[in-house]
């Protein structure tokens, strides 16, 4: 995979593109993400795509994502 496409998913990403994203997460991905509880309910770890794809929907919709990566 080369930078650009790299770039691609972390603009699905950023733009909530989820059936995008869904296409590169493989079905089992254990993901990982730290944070309070309190503040980020939807966060933690979540196991296969479908759960990834439901927290990151969240983020989505509970937060303004202005970047991913230092421009």
């Amino acid at each position: 995979m080369d930078a650009d496409r790299v770039r691609e998913i972390y603009d699905d990403m950023l733009n909530a593109r989820l059936e995008r994203l869904s296409s590169v997460l493989d079905e089992r991905i254990d993901f990982l993400s730290h944070g309070p509880t309190d503040v980020f309910p939807y966060l933690g770890r979540r196991r296969g795509r479908s759960e990834v794809l439901e927290a990151l929907s969240e983020v989505q919709g509970n937060l303004q994502v202005a970047s991913l990566i230092d421009q």
